[in-house]
């Protein structure tokens, strides 16, 4: 794969990512919140078990799980904040600038530099987040916050641990790993005997969001990731906030203003910023 396609495979998965917002809205209509992502992620885990055992590796799997651990805390928080948010179109650019800042963790955990190009992007990208938010409404907003900053640290897991592992291995063990960890927490959390009342509707949209949009999303992220620089990646994938909006406003009717709308233009900007040569490898490891 070139650079090139990854960059827009990338442009795909924040789509893809995007589209998973209503999906998921209208999922944890039929289902508890924790139990519906539970489920299509042990679904997607499933699913791909065939694929995975053939090229299965310890050290693979060990690290995967470890994203997937990252991911079960991220996941909570985002869709506690989903089921009762009134809008989601703006509450996609908090998560996504998780995503932005996920490069400093690498500098700061994996010595990974961040050049002059990165502060550019990421004070445009910041200016139009400040429009975005001045629509924002605050409801659950700090649990938005909390997800957005698991989500960048899951993203510099992928950047670092998934490069180096067979693609479907990193993909099996987080999405078994996420969806053991949701499926117990709602056994606890919540009650487990609602799935008796579920509709047939229900469990369609189950298997939509967890064959059509997790299993696509995840998997061509870990694969794209690979072939482009992590600053990149997250300058990319942080245009799920913009495609929030355009979903949100087609499913939902959501209005948003004209500042927003010209935040949306500067995010965007700043993922199309003159990109990066060459990937640069980190100058030293964590201890």
């Amino acid at each position: 794969m070139t650079r090139a396609q990854a960059q827009w495979l990338l442009l795909s998965v924040s789509l893809l990512a995007a589209l998973g917002w209503p999906v998921t809205k209208i999922g944890i209509q039929y289902f508890e919140p924790m139990t519906f992502m539970g489920l299509r992620f042990l679904a997607v885990g499933v699913l791909l078990l065939p694929w995975a055992l053939p090229g299965f590796a310890w050290p693979a799997f060990r690290d995967s799980c470890i994203i997937g651990l990252t991911m079960i805390a991220s996941t909570t928080l985002w869709v506690i904040a989903v089921d009762s948010a009134e809008d989601l179109g703006l509450a996609g650019f908090v998560i996504a600038m998780g995503m932005v800042l996920s490069p400093l963790y690498s500098h700061f955990l994996y010595g990974e530099r961040v050049d002059r190009r990165f502060w550019i992007r990421l004070a445009i990208t910041a200016a139009g987040g400040l429009l975005m938010v001045s629509e924002f409404k605050l409801d659950n907003f700090l649990l938005f916050v909390g997800a957005a900053a698991l989500f960048g640290w899951q993203i510099t897991l992928i950047s670092h641990q998934g490069k180096s592992h067979n693609t479907v291995t990193v993909g099996f063990g987080q999405m078994v790993t996420i969806g053991v960890g949701l499926l117990a927490l709602g056994i606890v959390f919540e009650d487990p005997s609602h799935l008796r009342d579920v509709s047939v509707e229900g469990w369609q949209w189950l298997i939509f969001a967890g064959i059509g949009l997790t299993a696509a999303r995840f998997l061509l992220q870990i694969k794209a990731q690979r072939h482009v620089s992590h600053q990149d990646a997250s300058f990319l994938l942080n245009l799920e906030s913009v495609f929030v909006l355009a979903v949100t406003w087609w499913w939902f009717d959501e209005q948003h203003g004209l500042w927003a709308l010209v935040g949306a233009a500067f995010v965007f900007a700043g993922a199309a910023w003159p990109m990066r040569a060459r990937q640069i490898t980190p100058t030293k490891k964590p201890a």
